[in-house]
């Protein structure tokens, strides 16, 4: 494979690996997951489809994050409201749509996402199919 490729066109992958974070699931934005699924063809040469068979757990379980604020309006911990916030994100009754925009105008999200050598990420990225907009939150409580 030509490594010029890999770093210029897949850059989730290479920058995670770079920070030395590669070992785990590795998000992908559109265009990366059409690349790396043509790469991913042409080195199995005469392949046509890639077969897909994700895993299935045998008891699923919902995760509850408790997002209620302590006495100082504070959450005990940043990833509980960032895990919320992408466990909901399609839940018209979660009103994210306050924050994030149209759920149908949402192209793709992906949270904790690497954005430079130095080791630096943004917490919940959210592209969107209509506008260019660029947001920093900062969530105080009582909303």
């Amino acid at each position: 494979m030509d490594s010029s490729i890999f770093c210029t066109d897949l850059r989730s992958i290479f920058y995670k690996k770079v920070l030395g974070r590669g070992k785990a699931n590795t998000h992908l934005f559109p265009e990366e997951e059409k690349l790396l699924t043509e790469l991913l063809l042409k080195a199995n040469n005469g392949v046509k489809e890639l077969i897909i068979n994700p895993y299935q757990t045998k008891q699923p379980q919902r995760i509850f994050f408790d997002i209620t604020p302590n006495e100082q309006g504070e959450m005990k911990y940043e990833k509980i409201l960032e895990g919320w916030i992408i466990q909901n994100i399609d839940d018209l009754k979660a009103n994210t749509n306050i924050f994030l925009g149209e759920i149908q105008d949402i192209e793709c999200f992906a949270n904790y996402v690497p954005i430079n050598i130095a080791g630096e990420n943004i917490d919940i990225l959210v592209y969107h199919k209509k506008k260019i907009q660029i947001k920093k939150y900062v969530i105080r409580f009582p909303l």
